[in-house]
């Protein structure tokens, strides 16, 4: 239990911290390097996460890269990684550490991430290419659109020119997104991608169609134009 590993970490560990034990309690272990007290816990993980990481109420602070392991664990019981996950208040500022295995929507409709485009990405991408509901519940906090939309998104070594232009149009035709979470969304999408050349956006409300083509995301082409009218 808490109370022996209290003990033993303060026996063995010259810069134990009785505050990093109790608000960071796995980290702490990791941190002191103590191989046998490391692996029985190792040996023995869901009983520890179940017994001590959840029983201790400050324990909430958690290094990220000691709960990407444990969130990378297929080992680990999935109900105790989610009782985990809505325990801490660590973010996860980079999705991508996960495995695809690991990536599940519970760290978006728990707000378990960092705002920032590489999460979303990465969570799209793991979504089979789609906004699902969890998604839009997530871009439309105002907090989110507002913190998303002072960057660009841009293909890079992790995100390829396709996803990024599969994404910018699964935005653009998501009429799910509230208004001002969409134009403000909008304005991190490439320059590159704008002015579509074919777009089906029968679907989306007057006042976003509208939106598109004042601000040229829209070109009028023959088939833009003939769906206008229609």
């Amino acid at each position: 239990n808490a109370d022996n590993l209290s003990l033993l970490l303060k026996k063995y560990d010259s810069k134990f911290k009785e505050s990093n034990f109790n608000k960071k309690n796995y980290s702490s272990i990791l941190d002191s390097k103590i191989q046998p007290i490391i692996k029985y816990i190792s040996d023995n993980i869901d009983y520890y996460i179940e017994y001590v990481m959840l029983k201790i109420d400050s324990n909430n602070y958690e290094t990220e890269n000691s709960l990407v392991k444990i969130y990378n664990d297929e080992n680990i019981k999935e109900k105790l990684k989610f009782r985990l996950l809505k325990k801490q208040e660590t973010l996860i500022s980079d999705l991508s550490k996960m495995t695809e295995e690991s990536i599940s929507p519970n760290f978006i409709e728990q707000s378990k991430i960092t705002t920032n485009w590489n999460n979303i990405l990465t969570y799209f991408k793991y979504s089979s290419n789609e906004i699902d509901e969890i998604l839009v519940e997530y871009l439309n906090r105002e907090s989110n659109y507002k913190e998303l939309s002072k960057s660009v998104f841009n293909a890079d070594e992790k995100y390829d020119k396709e996803l990024i232009e599969a994404f910018s149009l699964s935005i653009i035709k998501c009429n799910e997104l509230e208004y001002d979470s969409y134009i403000n969304l909008l304005k991190s999408i490439p320059s590159t991608n704008n002015e579509w050349e074919t777009l089906d956006f029968e679907m989306l409300d007057s006042d976003k169609v509208e939106f598109l083509i004042e601000n040229e995301f829209i070109s009028l082409s023959t088939n833009n134009y003939d769906t206008l009218k229609e």
